[in-house]
């Protein structure tokens, strides 16, 4: 009996003295680390790097605390999540693990996440500070017609198209559209439309509130595909380019917006009704002025020294036969310089007649001058309703240009344009007259449009001097200007 209880005893010592030498061989996890990095276009993205000695895989908790349990799993590669679109700091845990018996090894570091919600630019249900533009698109808002889709919303826009290769609508916040923070670079549109089919979708920045010409208008192209509700995402961050006619320049910065315009069915005739909604994007930037009070912001206010109508663009109403005599009895609403809502980069200001001679004797005149900054350079107004060409088709105005100190390589001459102000590119579909003028003396220069006496579309006139794709500053001066019958 002794032997036996002598040899169980031999045979478990031998047996706990075997264990403690197998776990005294096993190769702990030491040195346990990771780093987090964050993605530079996207602070929600996170990559963690995990590294240890003697670790075989390695469990990631992006969420320690919120998702316990939810774990990726990676043998040392960096391993990516994204999170919540909200501000937080999280715990991240890493246990690091090995199949030949060392025990786990985690370590735990907090992350904070920046977060700034893009701001909204239209939801179309009343609370928008923003000016909606019909550009050769027409928009307005209606109720939701698939409201039992991807898009619950009550409200949304509803864009009507013609056949036009390019037609646009136009947002113009009240604070500008500020695109300079790295996570909110991005421009997304809730789209609606009928059938399936790629129709090509242009998201452009425009307006930039600087006066450094390198701030250019930027554009991102994408392709809807699906029928009804879809999100669509314009990356500017990553895909902008210049828009035309800047397309070989350097490429722009982003920075801080007047408006936002929306092609659907860009270079390609696309007719139908379609819908859109939920427009994000960037950060609040700095208020818009509104110089004269009526509640349409000088980025969209074709006349923001006069206050007008909404529906005409900001401007008075101008009679049936606009005309202008510059001693402030005149019925026109000049736009001239006015942050690019037009062509822009030249002045019209009333100063005394610099040569109260001749056929002009007034005590005022008007001082055009562009200083030679924009090869398309002009003044404008605009009417209410298109002109009845059928019957005042003709303007007169009379004209003093002094001698230039340095002689000009373009030609003296005077260019009248009428254009359409509801086009996105007015340019498109303009006539215009041209006439010579002489220097040193008041003459008076007649531009007849009777040719184009069946157009119904012309609300827009255009004065040039010397011609586009000229940068030579030019000092002219203009009186009694009148549009009316040819008699």
């Amino acid at each position: 009996m002794n032997l036996t209880k002598n040899l169980f005893y031999s045979l478990f010592a031998s047996l706990i003295i075997m264990g403690c030498s197998k776990d005294d061989d096993v190769a702990q996890i030491t040195g346990l680390d990771f780093t987090i990095t964050a993605n530079a276009d996207d602070q929600l993205q996170i990559d963690v790097l995990p590294s240890a000695t003697g670790a075989a895989t390695y469990d990631v908790y992006f969420d320690a605390v919120g998702a316990p349990t939810s774990f990726l799993a990676t043998t040392g590669d960096a391993i990516t999540s994204t999170y919540p679109e909200a501000a937080a700091t999280y715990t991240i845990k890493v246990i690091a693990k090995n199949t030949n018996g060392a025990l786990d090894v985690e370590l735990t570091k907090s992350h904070t996440v920046e977060y700034v919600a893009p701001r909204s630019i239209s939801n179309f249900e009343g609370s928008d500070d923003v000016t909606l533009v019909d550009a050769t698109s027409a928009i307005t808002i209606v109720a939701n017609p698939d409201a039992s889709g991807n898009n619950t919303s009550a409200n949304v826009g509803q864009v009507v198209n013609g056949s036009d290769l390019y037609e646009a609508f136009v947002f113009a916040p009240n604070t500008t559209i500020n695109m300079t923070a790295s996570s909110n670079q991005v421009i997304k549109m809730d789209y609606w439309q009928e059938t399936a089919g790629d129709v090509q979708l242009l998201a452009k920045l425009e307006g930039q509130s600087s006066d450094d010409s390198t701030f250019l208008p930027l554009e991102v192209e994408v392709t809807a595909s699906e029928a009804g509700w879809q999100t669509v995402t314009f990356d500017f961050a990553n895909n902008r380019r210049n828009s035309y006619p800047n397309g070989d320049a350097a490429l722009a910065d982003l920075g801080n917006y007047y408006k936002l315009a929306i092609f659907i069915g860009f270079g390609t005739a696309t007719p139908g009704t379609f819908y859109v909604d939920n427009i994000t994007g960037g950060i609040e930037g700095a208020a818009v002025p509104d110089t004269d009070g009526d509640t349409v912001v000088d980025s969209v206010d074709t006349c923001p020294n006069d206050a007008g109508e909404v529906d005409n663009g900001g401007c008075p109403s101008v009679s049936a036969l606009p005309a202008d005599n510059f001693e402030g009895t005149g019925n026109i609403a000049w736009n001239a310089n006015n942050l690019g809502t037009l062509s822009g980069d030249a002045n019209l200001i009333t100063e005394t007649n610099p040569s109260s001679t001749g056929i002009n004797t007034s005590a005022n005149s008007a001082k055009y001058e562009d200083y030679g900054a924009g090869q398309y350079a002009n003044v404008s107004f605009d009417v209410l309703s298109p002109f009845d060409l059928s019957i005042n088709n003709v303007i007169t105005v009379k004209v003093f240009v002094p001698t230039p100190s340095t002689a000009f390589s373009a030609p003296a001459q005077l260019e009248i344009k009428l254009q359409d102000k509801t086009s996105s590119e007015p340019w498109n579909g303009q006539v215009s007259v041209i006439q010579n003028y002489t220097y040193d003396t008041w003459q008076t220069l007649t531009f007849d449009f009777s040719d184009h006496a069946s157009a119904t579309n012309f609300s827009r006139v255009v004065v040039q001097f010397n011609g586009e794709a000229n940068n030579e500053a030019v000092t002219a001066y203009i009186d009694d200007f009148v549009m009316g019958p040819a008699n």
